[in-house]
């Protein structure tokens, strides 16, 4: 797998790269906004509007976002599956 300071994983080119290269948002993903706030996506609506939450949140305290280039991943949803993060 390939590493990066801004890029701790990427999928193959279904999930895609935004246009700086690095891994595009997932579901299960955790990332970082373009406020600084971490979150899991956890809705992807046609590739069009990303669902977040907070990590340690429930499903309540949600926000959504139509510019996944500002989603900065984190860790993708394997590696914290691996890590057994599960929240």
């Amino acid at each position: 797998m390939e590493t990066s300071q801004h890029n701790l994983g990427r999928r193959s080119d279904a999930v895609g790269n935004d246009h700086t290269g690095r891994r595009r948002a997932w579901v299960g993903d955790l990332v970082e906004d373009d406020s600084g706030r971490e979150a899991i996506v956890t809705d992807d609506t046609a590739g069009t509007v990303w669902t977040l939450r907070t990590p340690d949140a429930l499903l309540s305290d949600q926000w959504i976002t139509a510019d996944p280039e500002s989603l900065l991943v984190l860790k993708t949803r394997a590696q914290r599956m691996a890590a057994h993060e599960t929240h």
